[in-house]
C-alpha cells in the first residue's frame, strides 16, 4: 500500500471499500462481491506455512515500515525515508536491503487494537478478541495448526505448529481447540554451541541403538496394558509414541540442526537467540 493513496487512483479508497462492505465485519453483500473482486481482493490464499516473528517491544512503526516523511522531524524522529523496488512504498533508512524486497511482502496500515497496555495488547494481536476469564482464545499458530494442518491433510513429521524458542503461554495458546494445535517448543538457546532441542535430538551418549531398543523394550512391556485399556485411548497413545520416535529417529530432526548451516549464513543472522 502506497503511502499517498492519492498516487494509485486505480485502486479502492479506504471510504469506497467500508461502502462495499456495508453488512459489516461478519459478512459482504453478494452483489459487491464483483467490485471487491475489481479492486484486487483475493479468496484462496495459497500459503503452505507460516512464520510469524513476534517483535515484542520491538522498533516503532516510524523507524521500520511507516517512516512518515512529511511528517517532519518532530513526529517522524531523525531516520529518513528510503524508497522501495515498488513505486509509492517507502521505507526507514534503517530497512535498506528489506526495501528491495518490496515486492514481496504486503504492508497492512489499517491495523489497529483499542488497548495501550502490552499484555491485553499481545493478546488482541495473537487472538483477534478481547482476553475473557472465561475463556482462552486460539491463537494464530494454534488456528493454522488446525486449518493448514491437521484438517489441511498435513502428514509431515515435525509438528504443525512449532515455537522458537519459547512460547508465550496464553498468547499462543490453541485455546479451545485441540491439545493437537499447542506450540512445541523448542527452547534453549539456539547460539549456545550446545544448543540441543529438548525431546528430540538424544542426550550426548544415547545412540540411536539404544532409543530403538528403548522402543522395543516399551512395546514389549505395554502388552498387559493394551489389554486392560480401552482401544480409542490405545490407539491415540500409539499416534503420539510413533509421531515422537519419527522425530527422534527420523530426519525430521535435522531440520533443528544448525550445525548444518554455513557460518556465512549463520553470521548474516546474527548470533543472537533470536537470529539464530
Amino acid at each position: 500500500m502506497a503511502n499517498k493513496p492519492d498516487q494509485q487512483t486505480s485502486r479502492a479508497s479506504r471510504r469506497d471499500f467500508l461502502r462495499t462492505s456495508t453488512m459489516g465485519a461478519l459478512g459482504l453483500a453478494l452483489a459487491d462481491w464483483p467490485t471487491l473482486k475489481a479492486f484486487g481482493a483475493t479468496t484462496d490464499g495459497k500459503a503452505k506455512s507460516v512464520i510469524q516473528l513476534w517483535m515484542g517491544g520491538g522498533p516503532p512503526h516510524l523507524d521500520t515500515f511507516d517512516p512518515k516523511p512529511g511528517a517532519g522531524e518532530d513526529y517522524a524522529g531523525p531516520y529518513k525515508a528510503i524508497p522501495t523496488n515498488v513505486p509509492g512504498i517507502q521505507l526507514c533508512q534503517t530497512l535498506p536491503l528489506l526495501a528491495k524486497q518490496a515486492d514481496k511482502f504486503s504492508i497492512i496500515r489499517g491495523m489497529t487494537h483499542p488497548s495501550n497496555g502490552h499484555e491485553t495488547a499481545t493478546y488482541i494481536m495473537q487472538t483477534g478478541t478481547l482476553p475473557s476469564e472465561e475463556l482462552v482464545y486460539p491463537s494464530v499458530g494454534a488456528v493454522v495448526a488446525l486449518k493448514k494442518g491437521y484438517e489441511g491433510g498435513y502428514k509431515g513429521a515435525l509438528p504443525p505448529h512449532i515455537a522458537v524458542t519459547t512460547p508465550l503461554g496464553r498468547f499462543n495458546a490453541a485455546g479451545f481447540l485441540d491439545d493437537r494445535c499447542r506450540p512445541f517448543a523448542t527452547g534453549g538457546d539456539p547460539s549456545a554451541k550446545d544448543f540441543r532441542v529438548g525431546g528430540i535430538v538424544p542426550a550426548p551418549g544415547v545412540t540411536t541403538e539404544r532409543l530403538k531398543e528403548r522402543q522395543t523394550l516399551l512395546q514389549d512391556l505395554d502388552v498387559l496394558h493394551r489389554q486392560l485399556e480401552d482401544d480409542r485411548v490405545i490407539r491415540a497413545m500409539d499416534s503420539y509414541q510413533e509421531k515422537a520416535y519419527s522425530l527422534i529417529l527420523g530426519d525430521a530432526k535435522k531440520a533443528f540442526d544448525l550445525s548444518d548451516e554455513k557460518d556465512e549464513l549463520r553470521d548474516q543472522y546474527g548470533r543472537t537467540r533470536f537470529g539464530q
